[in-house]
């Protein structure tokens, strides 16, 4: 595995084997090592991706060695290691490696509902859906509450009472969530709940494994 640039056409690409993927431009600006982007201490942002614009693009790449210099159409430049991207592509937890895709050419990901019970159907299902980050499944049922049985096909159903002074914390990425009902006759409730950003826990993380 390793990167190639393109100067004259302002790309980059991930080369493996036979297969050469071009790395998306919004992925590439999340990823800057400026100092005034990214803090090396905790390994956190210091910007919200989610304001980059959609149509965000690469202006101008210099290659030297191991070294990237990168001009984007936000106006944001800064020098990237092509060692440290590999490091964010490579995985070696046996798993498939996400594959980048556009929208203008989406990969082919629809499956029958009816057929997941075959093993073979269930195991491309589960690939496609880690390589691409997501899946169609067709035929599904429609009756209220039957999404449960097609969540308990990919995880499981865990169900407990959260008593007064309890809380929960979950990735609502890898989690699907419901509450069941209650009845208020029973006496008030009181629920309260909030989001925290997710590389905020992880940046916690890093720095808490650095300090001990």
């Amino acid at each position: 595995m390793r990167i190639e640039a393109d100067p004259d056409r302002c790309r980059l690409y991930l080369m493996q084997a036979n297969e050469r993927l071009e790395l998306p431009p919004l992925w590439l600006r999340e990823r800057s090592p400026d100092p005034e982007q990214y803090d090396p201490a905790s390994h956190q942002r210091l910007f919200d991706p989610h304001q980059l614009p959609g149509d965000l693009a690469v202006t101008d790449l210099c290659a030297d060695g191991d070294a990237l210099t990168i001009a984007f159409s936000d106006g944001h430049a800064a020098r990237y290691s092509s060692a440290a991207l590999l490091s964010d592509l490579e995985s070696d937890d046996g798993l498939p490696r996400p594959i980048p895709w556009r929208s203008d050419s989406p990969p082919d990901a629809a499956f029958d509902w009816h057929r997941i019970g075959v093993d073979e159907v269930l195991r491309e299902v589960l690939t496609t859906f880690l390589t691409y980050g997501f899946v169609i499944l067709r035929q599904t049922p429609t009756a209220p509450r039957s999404i449960l049985a097609i969540a308990e096909t990919f995880g499981f159903e865990l169900r407990f009472k959260l008593d007064p002074g309890e809380l929960m914390m979950f990735d609502k990425i890898r989690v699907l969530h419901d509450r069941t009902e209650f009845d208020p006759n029973e006496g008030p409730r009181q629920l309260q709940g909030c989001y925290i950003d997710r590389e905020g826990l992880r940046s916690l993380y890093r720095v808490a494994c650095r300090g001990g």
